[in-house]
């Protein structure tokens, strides 16, 4: 289990790596134009080395934390598709293809917007909103020792971050996000 808890965190680094302005600045510089393609190769990577820990878990033996049940087998499923769902309706306000990699605007003509409408007006990350909806889901369909150091690397991952994050919004949106963190929770509507 160590190795497997070494491995999600070595993971949510390089991605945080990855997502780091500092990083892409000198990868923007290094690339010239080919840095189109970074946005492209960032998910590849992501999604790569999300699919290899994740089959590599899979094939691990864990025992049960808890008995399973129907409650709790019911409950998780009812959470994933609870994720699943705020996780359609939030990504619906981004641009997919932008998002990504397909398409970027070398020198767009207006600067970024903050959106602050639709599920972004109860929580200001509602993506990861529905990862912790999926997380807590996957945890009661599988409580395993393995699932419950899946889902507490990746929830302390969430936090780490998120903090990142907002850092980086607080840089580009300046005194409207400052309002914005002011009257929207960050993970759990009205609570977090």
């Amino acid at each position: 289990m160590i190795l497997l808890i070494v491995s999600w965190v070595l993971y949510y680094s390089l991605h945080s790596l990855l997502a780091s302005n500092e990083l892409k600045t000198w990868s923007k510089k290094r690339l010239g134009s080919n840095y189109r393609y970074y946005r492209l190769g960032f998910n590849f990577i992501s999604l790569a080395g999300f699919a290899a820990i994740a089959v590599w878990q899979i094939s691990l033996p864990s025992p049960a934390l808890i008995t399973q049940n129907l409650f709790l087998t019911g409950a998780g499923i009812f959470l994933i598709l609870a994720g699943m769902m705020t996780g359609y309706i939030a990504f619906s306000a981004y641009d997919t293809a932008a998002f990504i990699g397909f398409t970027q605007e070398e020198n767009p003509a207006s600067p970024p917007q903050l959106i602050t409408s639709g599920l972004n007006r109860y929580v200001r990350h509602p993506l990861y909103f529905a990862t912790i909806l999926l997380l807590a889901g996957f945890l009661l369909v599988s409580f395993k020792v393995k699932t419950a150091a899946f889902v507490s690397v990746s929830l302390v991952y969430l936090v780490v971050g998120t903090m990142l994050e907002e850092k980086k919004l607080e840089q580009t949106f300046g005194e409207a996000y400052q309002t914005y963190k002011q009257e929207v929770k960050m993970f759990i509507p009205f609570i977090i």
